[in-house]
């Protein structure tokens, strides 16, 4: 017997193509990878158009068809719509094969199942308890759905945060910045008042030495005044007593100049007479002069 195992490099293909090649079947496995190990014959497909993979339906007793993507796999909406397809698409390309051959086979087995079971160990999942859980698995998948869009949210609101608390440093470093600045403002503030204040002390140290001095130079200066006044005051009142006393002893000796005159005057006969009149007396007669003789 000829059996065609479409998808049978799996799991359960390897079992069933090595139990029908143990038996002495022809065995062919249509694989969408090159394997040449198996001791039955795989010839490549790709799952989903026609080809050369066809011939090998020809007088084929059975078909079994297993192909599909593995559902070991995380169920996210990509890999749901993977195994879906992979499995609608390898059903309908097989078909075509088979109604394209002139022997058809007797048998097509479509073991290639997209059922999903609840994850359980107390129970086997068949078709007849499996089903039940259909409800529990799609309240699941809107749970799975809902965290997915409560994951997203706190995914955006971190990054929201995430941005805020970035521009939180940086204006913490901004203002950082700007407070070290104020900070050297601040010393350089503090240091200019330290320095006026020791300049207004030293100026206040050199008035106060300054006008020591100048006051004891001040008060000098007075007492020299009024020393020199007084002693200017005395020298005038000296000059004052002696120009008086010149000035009596010049009328004096201009007096007895005159009464010297006069008498000489006397004495040598030069008296006129109206002064002789004057006088009432008499006048005397004036004796010559006599010449000094000439030697």
């Amino acid at each position: 017997m000829k059996v065609v195992i479409p998808g049978g490099s799996g799991q359960v293909g390897t079992v069933l193509a090595r139990s029908f090649h143990k038996r002495g079947d022809g065995v062919v496995v249509l694989s969408r990878t090159e394997n040449n190990s198996p001791p039955w014959r795989t010839v490549q497909w790709d799952g989903e158009t026609l080809g050369d993979w066809t011939r090998e339906f020809e007088n084929a007793d059975v078909i079994i068809n297993l192909a599909g993507q593995s559902v070991n796999c995380r169920y996210t909406p990509e890999n749901r719509r993977i195994i879906i397809d992979s499995r609608v698409k390898s059903t309908r390309v097989v078909g075509q094969a088979i109604a394209e051959t002139e022997r058809a086979p007797r048998v097509w087995l479509q073991a290639s199942t997209a059922t999903l079971y609840a994850h359980r160990y107390d129970a086997a999942n068949d078709e007849a308890n499996g089903s039940h859980y259909a409800e529990e698995l799609a309240t699941l998948e809107s749970d799975l759905n809902d965290n997915k869009s409560q994951a997203d949210s706190l995914e955006q609101l971190y990054k929201q945060n995430t941005e805020i608390i970035a521009e939180s440093l940086r204006e913490i470093q901004r203002f950082q910045r700007e407070f070290e600045a104020v900070k050297a403002k601040v010393a350089i503030g503090r240091s200019l008042e330290n320095l006026s204040g020791m300049m207004k002390s030293s100026i206040t140290e050199l008035q106060g030495m300054m006008g020591g001095e100048m006051g004891q130079s001040m008060q000098q200066l007075r007492q020299s005044a009024a020393s020199g006044e007084g002693q200017m005051r005395a020298t005038l009142d000296l000059a004052k007593e002696m120009g008086s006393g010149i000035s009596r002893q010049q009328e004096a000796r201009k007096m007895r100049g005159a009464v010297l005159f006069q008498e000489y005057k006397k004495k040598m006969g030069m008296v006129q007479p109206d002064a002789a009149a004057t006088t009432g007396a008499t006048p005397a007669p004036q004796p010559e002069r006599q010449k000094i003789p000439e030697s």
